[in-house]
């Protein structure tokens, strides 16, 4: 079986993405912006960037934006401000700061590379579509819009079945970086066949169309925000838990 790599970006020293409420009490605030005191005792330091119904989107000092519902809130103390109830909040819905100027970068490492995928080709009808079909694509999209895209449309293997010909295509996914404009990103990875759809049922056993949701991410100017991605029983997966599950195809 012969495997391919996608084209390969020079590798950087990488940032690790993450970060939890229970984390926040623990980190210094690096920036002036809001303490945000919960009920349980603990605080929160940064910036409130928005208010949505029960739902306050919080960016730590750190750069990671959380979410907290109000009833969780004891008070907030705003920059050169006196403290404000839960109750006052409102007023400030829809103040978000604007994004900060300059690019940083995201970058995707593949704990697990490997991909397959299957067409059944029947007495070679339609053989170029399916060839092309069979192609195993990569792409990022940042906030609605495709930044990057790798595409293998090699087949490795033919396979044969009587009049029938199963056309294997074997990939091995590379890391890649993307720069984007700073600030609050939504993004989304994306791994699947060219077409999954036009032959769905000539995939063997099914076309590979999968989706992570990344959610928002938070990248700084000049800075670099890491994202570790896994294949596990067929899904992408990764420490984020924001995630769409799709099959990702399996070997053999």
């Amino acid at each position: 079986m012969s495997t391919k790599r996608f084209p390969r970006p020079v590798r950087r020293v990488l940032l690790v993405m993450g970060g939890v409420v229970a984390l926040a009490v623990l980190l210094p605030a690096m920036v002036p912006g809001e303490v945000v005191r919960l009920k349980d005792g603990s605080t929160l330091k940064g910036r409130l960037l928005r208010v949505d119904g029960d739902s306050l989107t919080i960016r730590l000092s750190v750069g990671v934006p959380i979410k907290v519902h109000r009833n969780a809130v004891e008070s907030i103390v705003f920059s050169d401000a006196i403290p404000a109830s839960p109750a006052a909040v409102p007023a400030v819905a829809g103040s978000v700061p604007a994004d900060p100027a300059g690019v940083g970068t995201v970058s995707i490492k593949f704990e697990d590379r490997n991909v397959s995928s299957k067409i059944t080709v029947d007495k070679k009808k339609h053989w170029d579509e399916k060839v092309a079909s069979n192609a195993i694509v990569v792409q990022f999209v940042v906030d609605g819009a495709v930044k990057y895209t790798a595409i293998d449309t090699t087949t490795d293997k033919t396979i044969y079945h009587g009049h029938d010909k199963q056309l294997k295509n074997d990939a091995e996914l590379a890391d890649f970086d993307i720069e984007v404009p700073a600030g609050a990103r939504r993004c989304k990875l994306v791994v699947r066949n060219q077409d999954p759809d036009t032959f769905r049922d000539s995939f063997d056993p099914a076309p590979i169309n999968a989706v992570l949701d990344l959610g928002e991410v938070y990248v700084r100017p000049g800075g670099l925000v890491r994202v570790d991605v896994q294949i596990d029983k067929g899904f992408l997966r990764t420490s984020s838990p924001k995630l769409e599950r799709g099959n990702t195809g399996g070997g053999g």
